[in-house]
């Protein structure tokens, strides 16, 4: 008899997540950066400001609808990462807090979390965070058996760090939902709890 997945793979635009209101302890957001026109033009790819402004109030409005109150929102800044020593970048984390406004819930900025992590190019993206970095995070802001969603996952970083730490992770992407599925069943087969 077949393991029953203790995640899920989406494939879903950013700006309508396929999630109901308030289902989700925490987040992770990890959108192309400005001017990623190279790669794939439209899904938050652009060199406009304007338009990737546009598109990130749309995600952010999608985010703070899924995410349960008191939850986290940990998302990866909107610039390229600059390289400051050779193989090395430093990648940062924004963490927004869903706190009660008034009548409403909002995502409050409280910090922003920094980390050095070798720089890999893979067909044209970069991907420089790793599963250690997920799990620091996962471990300050999340609690075990939370369910985490990751938008713009890629290819499975934080649904591997979520499963080896006992959440339950949601990946939400439009493209690379083959990688992440393939490198989460192998975790789940042979490595992670």
């Amino acid at each position: 008899m077949a393991a029953i997945p203790k995640y899920l793979v989406i494939t879903a635009d950013a700006g309508h997540l396929p999630l109901k209101s308030r289902s989700v302890d925490m987040m992770f957001a990890t959108p192309p950066t400005i001017g990623d026109i190279p790669y794939r033009k439209g899904d938050y790819c652009t060199d406009s400001p304007a338009q990737y402004g546009k598109w990130m109030e749309g995600f952010l409005g999608e985010a703070n609808r899924i995410l349960k109150p008191d939850g986290y929102l940990l998302m990866s800044g909107a610039r390229s990462p600059r390289r400051t020593h050779v193989g090395k970048r430093l990648v940062d984390f924004g963490v927004l807090h869903k706190e009660r406004t008034g009548k409403t819930w909002a995502l409050k900025k409280l910090r922003t979390e920094y980390f050095w992590t070798h720089y890999l190019r893979v067909q044209s993206c970069w991907w420089a965070v790793r599963p250690w970095i997920y799990r620091e995070l996962l471990l300050k802001y999340s609690q075990p058996g939370d369910i985490v969603a990751h938008v713009f996952s890629g290819s499975g970083n934080s649904g591997i760090a979520s499963l080896e730490l006992n959440r339950t992770p949601i990946l939400l992407d439009l493209h690379y939902q083959r990688d992440a599925r393939r490198r989460l069943a192998n975790c789940q087969k042979f490595s992670c709890s």
